[in-house]
């Protein structure tokens, strides 16, 4: 089953090549939960209530549109206490993440499931 997080990378995701969502991966479903054949697969939670199953890929993605995003910010408008404040609120354990975040949240799911299966 599902391994529930309290901590997940910051992420954001484009739909209908306009709008932008923000959001977290929640939980995490090891490759052939559903099916044999099925890969990983990360639950990305949206700040809007939505939910979306993503792929390794699609998760890296993600990341990085939130990275570039937040850089182009940054670039335009310098930094921002406000972000830093959001940043804290929904992330407990530290204040900016990256793609090592991901890496080091697939190796602890793949862990967990080695000593829960």
């Amino acid at each position: 089953g599902a391994r529930d997080f309290s901590h997940g990378p910051l992420m954001a995701r484009r739909r209908q090549e306009r709008r932008v969502y923000f959001g977290t991966i929640t939980h995490a479903l090891p490759a052939g939960t559903r099916d044999a054949d099925d890969p990983a697969y990360f639950v990305f939670k949206m700040d809007d209530g939505d939910q979306e199953d993503l792929e390794e890929d699609e998760a890296l993605e993600a990341i990085a549109l939130y990275e570039s995003i937040q850089r182009e910010a940054q670039e335009r408008d310098g930094p921002s206490p406000l972000q830093e404040v959001v940043m804290l609120l929904r992330h407990r354990l530290c204040t900016f993440c990256d793609r090592a975040a991901l890496a080091d949240f697939l190796e602890a799911n793949q862990q967990w499931h080695a000593t829960h299966s």
